[in-house]
């Protein structure tokens, strides 16, 4: 029985969500996607399948850093990585 992984993409910019969506396709992932902090919290809380969470760090009232923040403290088994454009 092959497991699947479920992968939270969070990014205010859509066409980066469904870029990385297409780059990353496979038949063992499952892909849920937010457009910003909030709904990813709301999806975690009733989606607990998610073993993975990748953020955008440059979102509006709440920060891809702060939202790992987050999901630390209430989903510490969740691994968890940040993504950006900005070198610093």
């Amino acid at each position: 029985m092959t497991q699947t992984t479920h992968i939270l993409l969070v990014d205010d910019d859509k066409n980066n969500s469904l870029a990385m969506v297409r780059s990353l396709k496979n038949p063992h992932f499952t892909f849920h996607v937010c457009e910003n902090a909030a709904d990813a919290l709301i999806l975690l809380d009733t989606h607990p399948e998610i073993g993975l969470i990748l953020t955008d760090y440059a979102m509006p009232n709440m920060n891809g850093l702060n939202l790992l923040k987050t999901v630390k403290e209430n989903y510490p088994t969740t691994i968890r990585f940040m993504i950006s454009a900005f070198e610093d």
